[in-house]
């Protein structure tokens, strides 16, 4: 029975430190808390929401200019298709009209050259007339 006496009070010290100890984890948490409190309180706090809220608004405006990026993107993209459908409506324009041209030139040439051989004929002395 004496070492179970020892044992309960071995016991009883024990608990003695843990509520001890308890209590002053209890007291460190409250100290923790204040500070913490008087921490979000305090003008530094107030500091960071004013760089959160800049970081936000930096945020939103890089998004706004990233969709007027992609939006410019976009139409200048369109631009360059109606650009390049013009251009190549242009080059297809002048070749026909190099064709054009060139068909011109020949009935040009044909005419000519008929005109050519009326002025030889009329030019020709006639055999009757000698």
């Amino acid at each position: 029975m004496d070492n179970a006496s020892e044992t309960i009070k071995e016991a009883m010290k024990m608990m003695d430190s843990a509520n001890l100890a308890a209590g002053h984890l209890e007291d460190m948490l409250s100290n923790l808390d204040t500070k913490l409190n008087a921490f979000l309180e305090s003008k530094d706090l107030k500091d960071l929401e004013g760089l959160a809220n800049i970081g936000k608004s930096f945020n939103t405006k890089a998004a706004e200019l990233n969709g007027l990026s992609q939006e410019l993107e976009s139409d200048l993209n369109a631009e360059a298709k109606d650009v390049n459908e013009a251009l190549e409506a242009a080059r297809r324009d002048i070749q026909q009209a190099q064709i054009d041209v060139k068909e011109a030139l020949k009935e040009a040439s044909t005419e000519i050259e008929e005109a050519q051989r009326e002025i030889e004929t009329i030019s020709k002395p006639t055999d009757n007339k000698q």
